[in-house]
C-alpha cells in the first residue's frame, strides 16, 4: 500500500520499554484507551493504532476488504516504525485483527490481551441482519437510533443504568456522534469475519482472554471457545460488564492485565 494509505499511529510511553501495540473496538478511536495508556505508559513503548474510518484515520483504501489485510497493514506499520515483537491489546475488532497477525506471523507477538473477542464466525442467523443493517446505512448514513443500537452493543445493561456509569454513556453517545459511512467497509470486515479457531491450537503465545458477563456482541460462550482454543491461554469473566470491559470496568481489568503482564515479562514490572 501506499504510504498515504496508513492508518494514524498515537505512541505514549517509554522508548526503552517493551512495545505495546494498542488496537480498538469498532466504531470507537484509540481514545478508548487512555485511561489504560495513562496508567502503563511508565511500564511500555504504546503504540496507539486508529483503523481505517474511525478517529483520525482516512476510509479504507480500495482492496481491504476483509480483517487479514487491515493485521497485515499494522504489521507492516510497525515496521516503518522500527517495531519487531510486540505485546499486543485489542478490544473486539482489535482482538479479531490481533488474532489475524498472530496467526500470520506468530514469532512478531510476545503476548495477547484479547477483549469481547471471538475465533468463530459470525452466526448465519446474525450474519443476515447484520448485513441488512449495513445496506441500511448505506443508503441513509448513520442515524439515532443506529448510534443508539452501536451503543447498546458497546455498553452492558448494568453500565448504561448505573448512576456510576453516566459520565462514561454519555462519552461514548459522543463518540459515537462522530460516525459516518467511512465505518461501512470495516464494518462488513467484521461482520463477515471466517472462523480462526482451528487454526489457532498451533499457537503458543501467552494469552488473556475477557469477556464481560452481559457481552450482547461477544457472549460468554465465544470467549470460553476463544480461551479453549489457545494453549495455555487465561479466561477470565468480568461480571457487570458488557462488551467493553476496558472502558466499563477499568480497575477490574488493569489488575488482570498487571498480572498477566508481569507474569508475560517475566518479573513484577507494571
Amino acid at each position: 500500500m501506499r504510504k498515504e494509505d496508513n492508518m494514524v499511529i498515537h505512541r505514549r510511553g517509554t522508548a526503552a520499554k517493551p512495545v505495546l501495540v494498542l488496537v480498538h473496538s469498532l466504531w470507537l478511536s484509540h481514545e478508548m484507551f487512555q485511561t489504560l495508556i495513562e496508567r502503563y505508559e511508565h511500564a511500555f513503548d504504546i503504540y496507539a493504532f486508529d483503523v481505517y474510518g474511525h478517529g483520525e484515520s482516512d476510509d479504507c483504501p480500495i482492496g481491504v476488504t476483509d480483517l487479514n489485510t487491515i493485521a497485515q497493514q499494522v504489521v507492516h506499520q510497525l515496521d516503518d516504525c522500527g517495531v519487531d515483537k510486540s505485546h499486543f491489546l485489542g478490544q473486539s475488532m482489535g482482538a479479531d485483527i490481533i488474532l489475524r497477525i498472530a496467526l500470520a506471523m506468530p514469532h512478531r507477538v510476545e503476548s495477547m490481551v484479547l477483549i469481547g473477542g471471538s475465533c468463530g464466525p459470525t452466526a448465519p442467523e446474525r450474519l443476515a441482519p447484520m448485513n441488512e443493517w449495513i445496506s441500511g446505512l448505506t443508503d441513509t448514513g448513520f442515524r439515532a437510533e443506529d448510534r443508539k443500537k452501536a451503543r447498546n452493543i458497546l455498553l452492558g445493561e448494568s453500565t448504561r443504568s448505573s448512576e456510576d456509569c453516566v459520565a462514561l454513556v454519555e462519552w461514548v453517545d459522543k463518540e459515537l456522534e462522530y460516525l459516518t459511512s467511512s465505518v461501512i467497509p470495516v464494518m462488513h470486515c467484521v461482520f463477515a469475519r471466517g472462523g480462526v479457531c482451528q487454526e489457532l491450537s498451533e499457537l503458543e503465545i501467552p494469552s488473556l482472554v475477557v469477556t464481560g458477563a452481559e457481552d450482547r456482541a461477544r457472549d460468554i460462550a465465544h470467549g470460553q471457545q476463544l480461551a479453549t482454543n489457545l494453549i495455555g491461554s487465561q479466561f477470565v469473566q468480568i461480571e457487570a460488564c458488557g462488551h467493553s470491559p476496558i472502558l466499563e470496568q477499568f480497575e477490574t481489568c488493569a489488575d488482570e492485565l498487571s498480572t498477566f503482564w508481569n507474569r508475560s515479562l517475566g518479573a513484577t514490572r507494571v
